[in-house]
This record gives structure tokens, C-alpha cells and sequence, in this order.
């Protein structure tokens, strides 16, 4: 009798200090993620531009549980549910925002050409400047995500400042867009049964109506 309470209360010892080291090592875990985010919230994001010019950002990644991503990022839980991704389901998250800036040169022409023989009229005068014509307000566009506009030329100030065959501008164009990645696992299903994993996914979804996602990738290295 003697001899099985003690290996009762070694099993139950042994019991408890396994679970306390479950615990120990969960609390670990759980500081270690915690001071990492307090790190990552503390970085700012970093802005470069690579070796060939191009464009890049850099931040430190967040490790949320279900109920912060819920509490804190609505707009990505939002993204997973129109992409009909639960957020129970979701393994990682990204959102990116671009804004693309470009200047294109134009030249619009007089109303008067020269080859008419009529330069000396008042419309080719430098109050008539092309640029307050309805043109200008043709190209003017804006929306939440695009703005186009017509941009006088810089003049210098010389004579022939307004006259010739057309005055050079350019029409300036701004497009922002908003990208969010979700990435999340696909359960293997029996009839209404879902369990483990089968796949992951990866959805990316704009918030520019004017953009078409054309290619997408994902890869995990581990």
C-alpha cells in the first residue's frame, strides 16, 4: 500500500510539474510576443528606395491573437469578411498603401497658327493663354483615389513667352490605392464537418475601383 501512494504522488508530482512548465513556458511565449509588439508599435515604419530606384518599405511585424485583430484592425476584419474569410481563419495580414505621381508633358496649340497668316490677331495675344481655355477644365478630374490636372509651364519671362506654335505643359496625375493582403488557412471539410487545414490562402484586395489586381503570390519559407 505503501509503495503505490508513493507512485500515485510521484505520478501526480510529475503531473504538476509538467503543467506547471507548460504554463511557465506559455507565460515565456506570451512576454516574448508582448515585448515584441511593443517594439514593432514603438519602430516606425522605414521608407527607402532600392539599389535599381524602386520604392520599398520596411516595418516589424505585429502578432495579434483573434480578439485584437477584432478589437483593434475592424478595417482588415472587414477586408476578410468581404473576401469571405473569417477571422478565426486568418493566419496573416498585410495592408499597403501606393501613391503613384506622374507628369506628363503636353503641348497644346494656339487658335490661331501661324501658317493661317493671322499672328498679329487678338487671339494669339498672351492674355488668350491656352491654358484658360475650356481644355483646362476638360482634363481636370478628381476622385478619392485620382487626380488629374493641367499644369502651366514655367515661364521665364521672355518675350516670346505665350506666342509660337503652342505653349508646353503638362497634365499631372495622382493615383493612391490601398492594398490588403490576407492570408488564411483553408479547413479540410466533410459534408457540414470542417477540420485541420487543407490549404492556405492568400486574398488581396484594392480599394481603388479604377485598379485590377493582375497577379498575386504568396510564398512561405520556413
Amino acid at each position: 500500500m505503501m509503495t503505490r501512494a508513493l507512485l500515485v504522488m510521484g505520478a501526480a508530482l510529475v503531473g504538476l510539474l509538467a503543467t506547471l512548465f507548460d504554463c511557465n513556458r506559455r507565460l515565456r511565449a506570451e512576454v516574448e510576443r508582448l515585448s515584441a509588439n511593443n517594439r514593432a508599435l514603438a519602430d516606425s515604419t522605414c521608407f527607402y528606395r532600392t539599389a535599381q530606384g524602386r520604392s520599398a518599405a520596411s516595418v516589424e511585424q505585429l502578432s495579434l491573437t483573434v480578439s485584437e485583430l477584432r478589437e483593434r484592425y475592424a478595417s482588415v476584419v472587414a477586408a476578410a469578411r468581404e473576401a469571405q474569410v473569417s477571422a478565426r481563419r486568418i493566419t496573416a495580414a498585410s495592408t499597403v498603401a501606393t501613391q503613384t505621381h506622374i507628369s506628363v508633358p503636353l503641348a497644346i496649340a494656339d487658335e490661331a497658327s501661324p501658317s493661317s497668316g493671322a499672328s498679329s490677331s487678338p487671339s494669339s495675344s498672351p492674355s488668350s493663354s491656352p491654358l484658360s481655355s475650356p481644355l483646362s477644365a476638360a482634363i481636370a478630374y478628381h476622385d478619392p483615389w485620382v487626380d488629374v490636372r493641367l499644369a502651366p509651364a514655367a515661364s521665364d519671362g521672355g518675350e516670346g513667352s505665350g506666342s509660337g506654335e503652342g505653349e508646353a505643359s503638362h497634365v499631372e496625375i495622382t493615383v493612391r490605392d490601398t492594398l490588403r493582403q490576407i492570408v488564411h488557412r483553408v479547413p479540410r471539410r466533410f459534408w457540414f464537418v470542417r477540420w485541420g487545414t487543407k490549404a492556405i490562402r492568400q486574398e488581396v484586395i484594392s480599394s481603388n475601383p479604377h485598379c485590377e489586381v493582375v497577379y498575386s503570390e504568396y510564398l512561405s519559407v520556413r
